[in-house]
Formats: structure tokens, sequence, C-alpha cells
């Protein structure tokens, strides 16, 4: 019975730093690569920083809650163009 218990892999977070003109970046990040990453719906040029998963929640909520704000804003713009029709 013990060999087929199941091993759990702890999940890594990463939080995306969105990398533009001025991002002001220390000098533990600044060989770090950059890549494309999503930040609620739209895709930035990123660093990928480490982070628990209490982090990643408390500095990604914001993001997520202005994503939804803007879905249900076009949402209301859809059914109000469709109302009008």
């Amino acid at each position: 019975m013990a060999n087929q218990e199941k091993t759990r892999v702890k999940q890594q977070y990463f939080i995306p730093l969105e990398v533009k003109e001025g991002t002001i970046i220390t000098k533990e990040f600044e060989d770090a690569p950059r890549m494309w990453s999503k930040i609620g719906n739209r895709r930035v040029y990123a660093i990928l920083i480490p982070a628990t998963k209490e982090q990643y929640e408390a500095y990604m909520r914001p993001e997520w809650k202005e994503d939804k704000r803007q879905q249900r804003l076009a949402e209301k713009r859809r059914k109000r163009e469709k109302a009008q029709e």
C-alpha cells in the first residue's frame, strides 16, 4: 500500500512583472529571462518572479478583478447593441 501513495508536487507560483521602458529592476533580476506572459486578459513582456501562493494571489487579485470588470462591461455593451437592433 505504501508504494501506491501519491506524491504531491508543490506547485510553483510566479508573479509576472511587466517590463517596459522605465521599469526599475533590481540587480538580482537584471539578467532574468524575459518572456511574453498574460496579466489578466492582456499579453505583456515580463519577468517571472518566484512567489508563494499567498503572494501570488494578493498580487493578482486586483488584476483578476479588473479583468472581470472589463468582461462584464463588454457583455453589457453587446447586450445593449443587440437590443437596439
